[in-house]
């Protein structure tokens, strides 16, 4: 072999040809084929009852078959409800705090460089 071509690459080939489906799609479209011609829902159900074909499914099938990008812009009202002992705890919380504060005791870390001379 000719030692000054030896390293020189042509490029990228043709790569797919447009229009036509990817490995990936083609994968995703026998697998949904299979899933129909197998029964659909009543199969999956029963051949996820085995713990380790559903174990398999979810870590591995399933997520391979869902898109790897989804745009998605929502907005959810959140309404936070605490235990009345939850409540409580939080209120005594927020109390000491506020004492502790109105104290002006220096935290540790925060302590100036006057007081550390003084």
């Amino acid at each position: 072999m000719d030692e000054s071509n030896r390293y020189k690459f042509k490029g990228p080939g043709p790569g797919r040809p447009r229009g036509s489906k990817s490995k990936g799609a083609k994968i995703k479209d026998d697998f949904f084929n299979a899933y129909f011609k197998m029964g659909g829902k009543k199969w999956l159900l029963g051949f996820l009852a085995d713990k380790r074909n559903a174990r398999e499914f979810l870590f591995k099938v399933l997520p391979s078959l869902m898109p790897k990008k989804v745009d998605l812009e929502e907005t959810v009202e959140v309404e936070h409800r605490l235990t009345p002992e939850m409540e409580e705890l939080m209120r005594a919380f927020l109390e000491a705090r506020r004492q502790i504060r109105a104290l002006d005791i220096p935290q540790e870390g925060n302590v100036s460089r006057k007081s550390e001379k003084s």
